[in-house]
């Protein structure tokens, strides 16, 4: 038992010993050394080299929500092997320009330009999807457009306080300036009036006013002013001169012109699918840029026909600022104005649209209020559809008719 207990307490104090005793194989350069009390530390050249490195910013992806919704689009319709509905204007590889789906009857009845709201895209659930898949089983062809990030209202400029100029500076005091403290000839210069006060001898700091000294100065500024003179051309006529006057654009009009022209782009697509009687179906704010294309059209061809609009919960567009009830009422053809719960908020504006374009357009324009809709992703009977299907049988209706083609 003694005998056990030994070697058990030797087995034990080997490591120990072993732990105590320095590395003879340990390189020496390795092994930190302590820094000396009274000198300074010294770093690596590694180390130097990264602390007087220049910082580079990192590089941070900012996110485009209207192209992430574009392509998320796009790849759910792979899903289910429907890539023949996307379509674009131009031969560029990376431009989508929107969704088409042609008529299943036989019998067309026209084309159907469908415009989303902000923040949406061409295959919106609850509102765009159902509609341009829904229409096409009554004779209609529906294109969906593709729109990108709306423009925001700019923030206020903070204008920051300038400082006021000050005309006559401030000469420091003459006994409290450092200089004047060890000057034996100023303290003789300076006299101590009845209540203690030093005042300076001003004798010697008046400037000397004379007539002389300002002619000179006066000529030398005409002289100088003559040597940095630059004549300038005058146009001959005001276009020339309108020319030279380089104004920016402001954002707000560039995408109004852009948006414009998205629409106009979209009637022209459907022309050259051979559709002539056509529709707009816009949501919330784009209500404002088919009103303007089509007025713009009207502007440009009163006597065009085969144009309907229909609004969907539109709103007026406050930047950039679209009066839309006004260039509402300019448009002689038929108009469909929904409303539902999302637009309850605004009754005043709705009462407004409704008195703007009444007073014009007495028998083209109707407004209805639909309740709340509740529709399943899957489903595209809902109330809306079947509501802007029987207006358009209705007042928008269209016919097949041969094409004569020019010069027969």
């Amino acid at each position: 038992m003694y005998l056990l207990s030994s070697i058990i307490l030797l087995l034990l104090s080997g490591p120990l010993y072993a732990a105590d005793e320095p590395d003879a194989e340990a390189d020496p350069a390795s092994t930190p050394t302590a820094p000396i009390a009274g000198e300074p530390a010294v770093a690596s050249d590694e180390a130097s080299e990264q602390l007087n490195a220049p910082t580079v910013p990192l590089e941070r992806v900012l996110p485009i929500p209207s192209t992430r919704r574009i392509i998320e689009t796009v790849k759910h319709l792979g899903l289910f092997q429907r890539e023949e509905e996307v379509i674009k204007f131009s031969d560029e590889e990376s431009s989508i320009s929107g969704l088409y789906l042609p008529e299943n009857t036989g019998r067309p009845q026209g084309g159907i330009l469908i415009l989303h709201d902000i923040a949406q895209h061409a295959q919106w659930p609850h509102s765009v999807a159902p509609l341009r898949e829904y229409l096409p089983d009554y004779g209609w062809n529906t294109l969906s457009l593709f729109f990108g990030d709306y423009i925001s209202k700019p923030l206020p400029i903070i204008t920051q306080p300038t400082p006021e100029t000050e005309t006559e500076t401030e000469e420091p005091d003459a006994a409290e300036s450092p200089d004047s403290l060890g000057d034996p000839t100023i303290i003789e210069n300076t006299e101590t009036n009845t209540e203690g006060e030093l005042t300076a001898d001003t004798e010697n700091t008046e400037p000397d006013l004379t007539n002389e000294n300002l002619e000179n100065n006066n000529s030398d500024a005409l002289d100088a002013a003559a040597e940095n003179f630059e004549a300038f051309s005058v146009p001959d006529t005001l276009e020339d001169a309108a020319q030279n006057v380089t104004e920016e654009i402001p954002q707000d009009v560039v995408f109004l012109e852009s948006m414009i022209e998205r629409v106009e782009g979209g009637l022209r697509q459907l022309n050259t699918l051979g559709q002539f009687n056509l529709v707009i179906i816009a949501h919330g704010l784009s209500a404002n840029w088919a009103v303007e294309a089509l007025r713009a059209k009207f502007e440009e061809n009163p006597n065009a026909i085969g144009y309907s609009l229909v609004l969907i919960d539109a709103k007026q567009s406050l930047y950039p600022n679209y009066n839309l009830n006004d260039q509402l009422a300019k448009l002689k053809i038929p108009i469909l104005d929904l409303y539902t719960k999302n637009s309850e908020d605004m009754p005043r504006e709705l009462l407004a649209r409704k008195n703007a374009v009444t007073r014009q357009l007495p028998i083209n324009y109707m407004q209805i209020g639909l309740p709340s809709l509740k529709t399943i992703h899957s489903s595209k009977h809902n109330m809306i559809s079947r509501r802007v299907r029987g207006w358009l049988k209705t007042h928008a209706a269209g016919e097949v008719v041969e094409v004569k083609e020019r010069g027969k």
